[in-house]
This record gives structure tokens, sequence and C-alpha cells, in this order.
């Protein structure tokens, strides 16, 4: 991962200038882990499944946004989802590896997401937020709409984080 960062650096497509982060002209914003966790739970807690809804369609539409931002640096669709899944391990969001793509839809593993860990035990998936983000990538990569599914969460004691996207329609 150092490696990449330091590719972006060289290359001068990671800038952090006046108080802004950017990667790819695309301003990034740094937050602790526990600040994110703390706002999913209080919008859940206050608007139950409603909220869950909420943050994972505005988190699928910010990955559409931010894939099709990308892409007007990166034309490749490979390079593109490559480079995404690098941006979001830099960003602290854990070690993804996609380990099945089909007709059927697109598995992928996060082997130690630190976001459901900080979480705490929980007997539902935690990971909305990334789930919605991946699904929005998917939906842009593909060109078709992509619904995400957490099958697997580290919350609930597995060992991973595992997750299925699905196109529909």
């Amino acid at each position: 991962m150092f490696e990449f960062a330091k590719g972006l650096l060289y290359a001068n497509k990671l800038n952090f200038e006046n108080g802004e982060f950017k990667i790819l002209d695309q301003s990034c914003l740094v937050t602790l882990a526990d600040t994110t966790i703390s706002m999913q739970k209080n919008i859940i807690e206050k608007l139950g499944d409603k909220g869950t809804d909420i943050l994972y369609n505005s988190c699928k539409e910010e990955g559409i946004e931010f894939t099709r931002e990308f892409n007007k640096k990166i034309k490749s669709k490979n390079e593109l989802e490559d480079f995404i899944i690098k941006f979001l391990m830099l960003s602290g969001w854990g070690e993804f590896e996609e380990i099945k793509k089909s007709h059927e839809g697109i598995m992928l593993i996060n082997k130690n997401a630190p976001f459901p860990e900080r979480y705490g035990k929980s007997k539902l998936p935690v990971c909305t937020m990334m789930r919605g983000l991946m699904a929005g990538v998917y939906t842009y990569l593909a060109g078709k709409n992509y619904e995400g599914y957490e099958t697997k969460c580290r919350a609930q004691g597995n060992n991973m984080c595992v997750f299925k996207f699905i196109p529909k329609g």
C-alpha cells in the first residue's frame, strides 16, 4: 500500500495544500473511524431500517459519482476498479480482495475491516456504508444497477466481511 501512495505522490496525484487533501483532484476528508461509527449508530437508532436505507443509498450514489469523477482521469475500467480498491485500502477501510466475478454477481471480501471491529458486536452486518459505496462503484463500472449485500461481518463474530453485489433489472 505504501508503494501505491508513493506512486500517487510522485506523480503529483496526491496533494496536501491549503488544508485540503486531494487524490486525482478529488477532495478527500480524513475522519476518525469512531466518528463515522457514531453517526451510523445514531442514524439507525433514531430511524431504524429507514436510516439503514438512507445510509446505503447515499453511499451508493456517492460511489457512482466518485467513480465517474475518477474515470475522467483513469480510462480503463479494470485500472479504475483496481485504483478504487487501493484508494479504499489507503483510506483505512480494510484489505479487500475480489474473489469472484460472474454473470450472477461479484463477491468481495474485506479481510481486516476496522469499521466492524470498532463498531462492536452486532446481530446484523454493520458495513452499510461500504456495501452502498461498492454497489455504486460496480453500478458505474458495469453500466447497470447493482445491489449490495453483506453476507458475513466481523461485527457478527466472523473473521472477515463478505459482500455480494448482484445486478438488478
